[in-house]
Protein backbone atom coordinates (compact mmCIF):
# COMPACT_ATOMS: atom_id res chain seq x y z
CA UNK A 1 0.00 0.00 0.00
CA UNK A 2 3.22 2.49 0.82
CA UNK A 3 4.88 1.51 -2.71
CA UNK A 4 1.39 2.43 -4.41
CA UNK A 5 1.33 5.72 -2.63
CA UNK A 6 4.72 6.43 -3.56
CA UNK A 7 4.22 5.72 -7.10
CA UNK A 8 1.39 7.58 -7.10
CA UNK A 9 3.07 10.93 -5.67
CA UNK A 10 6.11 10.32 -8.17
CA UNK A 11 3.56 10.37 -11.04
CA UNK A 12 1.75 13.19 -9.81
CA UNK A 13 5.08 14.92 -9.44
CA UNK A 14 6.29 14.03 -13.08
CA UNK A 15 2.58 15.51 -14.38
CA UNK A 16 3.21 18.44 -12.39
CA UNK A 17 6.81 19.70 -13.39
CA UNK A 18 5.72 18.45 -17.08
CA UNK A 19 2.77 21.51 -16.75
CA UNK A 20 5.08 24.09 -15.04
CA UNK A 21 7.79 23.24 -17.89
CA UNK A 22 5.36 23.04 -21.03
CA UNK A 23 3.86 26.86 -19.51
CA UNK A 24 4.44 29.34 -22.46
CA UNK A 25 6.84 32.16 -21.84
CA UNK A 26 5.00 36.06 -22.17
CA UNK A 27 3.10 38.89 -21.35
CA UNK A 28 -0.84 39.05 -20.54
CA UNK A 29 -2.46 41.69 -21.99
CA UNK A 30 -6.01 43.60 -21.63
CA UNK A 31 -6.26 45.73 -25.18
CA UNK A 32 -8.47 48.91 -24.47
CA UNK A 33 -10.42 48.82 -27.30
CA UNK A 34 -11.18 44.88 -27.16
CA UNK A 35 -14.21 43.73 -25.93
CA UNK A 36 -14.30 43.67 -22.39
CA UNK A 37 -14.13 39.76 -21.72
CA UNK A 38 -10.71 39.49 -24.27
CA UNK A 39 -7.29 39.39 -23.47
CA UNK A 40 -4.03 38.96 -25.18
CA UNK A 41 -1.27 36.86 -24.27
CA UNK A 42 2.01 37.72 -26.54
CA UNK A 43 4.58 35.20 -26.97
CA UNK A 44 7.48 34.93 -29.42
CA UNK A 45 6.34 37.71 -31.19
CA UNK A 46 2.91 36.43 -31.37
CA UNK A 47 -0.03 37.92 -30.41
CA UNK A 48 -3.24 35.39 -29.58
CA UNK A 49 -6.57 37.09 -28.41
CA UNK A 50 -8.57 34.93 -25.75
CA UNK A 51 -10.93 34.81 -22.59
CA UNK A 52 -9.03 35.40 -19.04
CA UNK A 53 -10.92 33.43 -15.96
CA UNK A 54 -10.41 33.55 -12.18
CA UNK A 55 -9.81 30.42 -10.67
CA UNK A 56 -8.95 30.55 -7.44
CA UNK A 57 -7.86 34.14 -5.56
CA UNK A 58 -6.07 34.47 -2.63
CA UNK A 59 -5.76 38.35 -2.81
CA UNK A 60 -2.33 38.49 -2.88
CA UNK A 61 -1.90 36.10 -5.83
CA UNK A 62 -4.38 34.49 -8.07
CA UNK A 63 -4.43 31.75 -10.06
CA UNK A 64 -5.93 32.47 -14.14
CA UNK A 65 -7.06 30.69 -16.53
CA UNK A 66 -6.39 31.95 -20.37
CA UNK A 67 -8.05 30.44 -23.08
CA UNK A 68 -6.58 31.31 -26.81
CA UNK A 69 -9.25 31.96 -29.10
CA UNK A 70 -9.84 30.14 -32.39
CA UNK A 71 -7.75 31.53 -35.11
CA UNK A 72 -8.02 30.07 -39.16
CA UNK A 73 -4.18 30.29 -38.91
CA UNK A 74 -3.85 27.29 -36.96
CA UNK A 75 -5.10 25.27 -40.06
CA UNK A 76 -2.23 26.21 -42.37
CA UNK A 77 0.76 24.42 -42.51
CA UNK A 78 4.30 25.74 -42.38
CA UNK A 79 6.90 26.48 -39.78
CA UNK A 80 4.86 29.71 -38.57
CA UNK A 81 1.49 27.88 -37.55
CA UNK A 82 3.91 25.35 -36.27
CA UNK A 83 5.10 27.70 -33.85
CA UNK A 84 1.57 29.24 -33.34
CA UNK A 85 0.89 25.81 -31.95
CA UNK A 86 3.51 24.78 -29.91
CA UNK A 87 3.53 28.54 -28.02
CA UNK A 88 -0.39 28.78 -27.92
CA UNK A 89 -1.69 25.68 -26.40
CA UNK A 90 -5.79 25.51 -25.84
CA UNK A 91 -5.21 26.46 -22.35
CA UNK A 92 -2.80 26.97 -19.60
CA UNK A 93 -2.60 28.27 -16.09
CA UNK A 94 -1.55 31.46 -14.86
CA UNK A 95 0.12 32.19 -11.58
CA UNK A 96 -0.06 36.13 -11.03
CA UNK A 97 1.60 37.27 -8.43
CA UNK A 98 1.35 40.59 -6.27
CA UNK A 99 5.20 40.44 -5.35
CA UNK A 100 5.77 40.92 -9.12
CA UNK A 101 4.50 44.20 -9.71
CA UNK A 102 3.24 45.74 -6.64
CA UNK A 103 2.21 48.73 -7.37
CA UNK A 104 -0.04 47.30 -10.75
CA UNK A 105 -1.55 44.75 -8.40
CA UNK A 106 -4.61 46.70 -7.83
CA UNK A 107 -4.90 47.85 -11.15
CA UNK A 108 -4.70 44.25 -12.43
CA UNK A 109 -7.51 42.92 -10.20
CA UNK A 110 -9.71 44.97 -10.87
CA UNK A 111 -9.11 44.66 -15.02
CA UNK A 112 -9.46 40.36 -14.18
CA UNK A 113 -12.61 40.71 -12.57
CA UNK A 114 -13.87 43.48 -15.29
CA UNK A 115 -13.58 40.60 -17.65
CA UNK A 116 -16.49 39.18 -15.89
CA UNK A 117 -15.04 35.36 -15.81
CA UNK A 118 -14.94 33.74 -12.68
CA UNK A 119 -14.80 29.79 -12.78
CA UNK A 120 -16.34 28.50 -9.93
Amino acid sequence: MEFMALILCLILAFWVWREVWQQPHGDLFWPPVAPHDSWEWTAQGHVQPGVLSVVWDAQSFMLLKFQPAQSNEFGHLGLVSLVKRMTFRKTFWLWASQKAQPTKWEDFRRAVYASERVVG
